[in-house]
């Protein structure tokens, strides 16, 4: 290598491959980054949870849980109820002549999601027929509209569940059979 006034003597062929060197990323860099990101990219669309739909868990939940109070109230011998409002339910069971909630984790009060509207289709039969003094005197008391018997009969229920995603609806029937029927329209 020779040297002058100004510094060592490189030959152009030297300097140029520098140059091109230090200029940025090669294509082939550039391509298995991409690949990485992409790799990357689809372990987390495919681990992302579903999207929410809360309409068909709170049905599905409630739809399992009412079936199981029929089945349970004609194994163990005992009368059970449903009480229920736009905000949530509870199981009771009947002992001595007066209603108490069921304290067993399986039929603990359940709180309905605050995103969807619940309306209950009709007042059940019997109540249609109490007179307004006896509901008004009672009101402390609580006093299931839904009940199992141990005999496998159960007040019909229907039950309609509703958010701006679509709608379901649960049905139990006089014999303790559940349905769930859900929107068309859904996603």
């Amino acid at each position: 290598m020779l040297t002058s006034a100004i510094g060592p003597k490189t030959s152009c062929s030297d300097t140029a491959f520098r140059r091109n060197r230090s200029r940025g990323l090669t294509l082939v860099e550039l391509l298995v980054v991409l690949a990485i990101i992409a790799m990357a990219a689809s372990v987390v669309v495919l681990n992302a949870p579903p999207p929410a739909r809360a309409v068909d868990d709170a049905s599905e939940k409630l739809a399992a849980r009412i079936d199981f109070a029929a089945a349970y109230s004609v194994t163990a011998g005992v009368t059970l109820g449903l009480e229920y409002s736009e905000s949530g339910y509870r199981f009771l069971t009947y002992r001595r002549g007066e209603w108490s909630e069921l304290t067993d984790p399986e039929f603990a009060a359940q709180s309905f999601p605050a995103d969807i509207a619940v309306a209950f289709a009709e007042e059940a039969p019997a109540k249609k027929n109490e007179r307004d003094e006896q509901r008004e005197e009672d009101e402390d008391k609580p006093n299931p509209a839904i009940r199992f018997t141990p005999t496998g009969e159960t007040t019909p229920l229907e039950v309609r569940f509703q958010s701006a995603r679509g709608s379901a609806i649960v049905v139990l029937d006089n014999v303790g059979k559940v349905r769930i029927s859900k929107d068309k329209n859904d996603g």
